[in-house]
């Protein structure tokens, strides 16, 4: 089971840091490829001056008429957990801008040694982009094949084409290396960065639940309350409270002694767990003093679960000759302030107590 559990913890923190790595990459993207996209016009309409490079660049800026919306469309659509088309989106881009990147050099290798362009491109890709290894490999690697078979057909000096395609080879090879390194810290700062979000979850529980019940501590329970009446008397809906105690419990603790008071504590605490519905918050008011707070639930409604959480109090054998009551008061909000509410129930918990104990009262 345990085995079984990590699997599944490291399934979704794989899943959770892919989305983290691909949002990351489209926002990125989202930024650098329009500025691109209008420096490349802009050297379009100059490109007489510069070696008449523009059937180079022309091509390029008719492609992102349909890779830079389909960033921006990936990018809104990620949310709707659309990885598959993102992933696609993000290669097609970066492909062609690879591809524009071999075309330039190309067109400019016999008057210009200018294969840092497609180079500085690729580096670029490998650090600015966090890319799967495999995926990184086969755009680079494919890019790179490209390069070395066109490169002969614009340059017929074979010795010269050996050293630059000894130098391309290795500044690829580079440029994914390093891609992969900057990759791992940034799964390792992912990694860091949850670690860190559990364990202030956890200190923020620790904080909000009682150690003993792992129900809502006293101050949780009246701020959640105060939520949830918030929220009851601005969407105008019922909210039901039940406040109850359990019976005697002084006299248990002086009988049976305080771990067997601690016993029928946690017992009542995982009784309540289980009959409360997911809506429903319980916590520990006081020592013995519990609240179930129960959001869009008219009284009528609240009364078949308390009588099924007095039920299975009742069922619970803890304590030898003797059952486990509890009284307790329950009432449906009104338009009164979290302390006034409270007041009522607590009212109505004493009222309990005094026709008797081992009751509610509405």
């Amino acid at each position: 089971m345990g085995r079984r559990t990590n699997i599944l913890t490291q399934k979704i923190e794989r899943g959770e840091m892919a989305l983290e790595l691909l949002t990351l990459n489209l926002h990125r993207m989202m930024i650098v490829a329009p500025i691109l996209f209008f420096m490349e016009i802009f050297v379009y309409l100059g490109s007489d001056k510069l070696m008449d490079t523009g059937y180079i660049i022309l091509p390029f800026l008719i492609s992102n008429l349909v890779t830079v919306p389909l960033l921006f469309i990936s990018w809104k659509r990620i949310a709707l957990n659309r990885l598959g088309l993102s992933q696609f989106s993000l290669c097609l881009y970066i492909a062609t801008f690879l591809a524009f990147g071999i075309a330039l050099t190309l067109h400019t290798v016999k008057s210009f040694d200018l294969v840092h362009v497609y180079l500085i491109f690729a580096m670029g890709i490998s650090l600015f982009i966090y890319l799967n290894p495999l995926r990184h490999g086969i755009l680079l690697g494919i890019s790179l094949a490209v390069f070395l078979f066109f490169l002969p057909r614009f340059q017929d000096i074979p010795a010269q084409n050996a050293v630059t395609g000894s130098n391309a080879a290795i500044s690829i090879f580079l440029s994914w290396l390093f891609g992969r390194v900057s990759l791992a810290l940034m799964i390792s700062n992912f990694r860091a960065k949850r670690a860190l979000e559990i364990q202030n979850r956890r200190l923020v529980r620790m904080v909000r639940h009682d150690q003993m019940t792992d129900l809502l501590t006293h101050e949780a329970s009246f701020e959640t309350l105060s939520s949830e009446i918030e929220q009851a008397l601005e969407n105008e809906k019922p909210l039901a409270l039940f406040l109850f105690d359990v019976d005697d419990f002084k006299q248990i603790n002086e009988g049976f002694g305080h771990l067997s008071g601690d016993k029928v504590l946690i017992e009542v605490a995982k009784t309540i767990k289980q009959v409360v519905r997911p809506a429903d918050q319980a916590g520990r008011y006081g020592g013995d003093e519990f609240l179930i707070i129960m959001p869009a639930t008219t009284l009528g409604e609240a009364k078949p679960l308390v009588t099924e959480l007095s039920d299975a109090i009742h069922r619970l054998d803890l304590l030898p000759g003797r059952k486990v009551t509890l009284s307790g008061g329950l009432v449906e909000l009104r338009g009164e302030s979290t302390i006034e509410l409270i007041d009522h129930a607590d009212k109505l918990l004493f009222q309990a107590k005094a026709q008797g104990k081992d009751q509610f009262i509405c």
